[in-house]
């Protein structure tokens, strides 16, 4: 089983990544890969903060079980391997078909992994939105 730690950072880097494919705009695909990156991005900086919150609040409340600490730590890693499946399904679909991975994985999920993997579609089916809300207020289809 790969450590928790080496799973942050193959998603953090994989979030943090530019390619050839996220530049381009053909069928909008590097641009839905471009607002999963940024949308993963803003879920780790989520992740970290709350880790900084959880490290001050322990150490001035002395109250902290091993069942709160053991409650949130699994939580946690279940979001982050929730992502680093995903980061998995991305390196090999683009676009739409992306966008209806990351819909089926957020129907399979629920409590605080599901409304993460909820953000991350939603966040992912922008630039694809973008486009429709184009073309059918001014009949253009601008991809972007």
């Amino acid at each position: 089983r790969t450590p928790i730690g080496a799973i942050l950072v193959r998603v953090r880097e994989f979030s943090h990544s530019s390619s050839k494919q996220d530049e381009t705009s053909s069928g909008g695909k590097g641009l839905v890969v471009g607002a999963f990156k940024a949308a993963l991005s803003a879920e780790l900086d989520k992740f970290f903060a709350e880790m900084a919150a959880i490290e001050t609040q322990s150490k001035n409340d002395k109250s902290w079980s091993l069942r709160r600490l053991t409650s949130w730590v699994e939580e946690s890693s279940s979001r982050i391997l929730l992502m680093n499946q995903l980061v998995s399904i991305s390196m090999t679909l683009k676009g739409c078909p992306l966008t209806s991975e990351l819909d089926r994985q957020s129907r399979r999920t629920d409590g605080d992994v599901g409304r993460t993997a909820r953000r991350l579609y939603r966040q992912s089916c922008r630039p694809i939105l973008r486009m429709l809300r184009k073309w059918l207020a001014e009949g253009v289809v601008e991809d972007e």
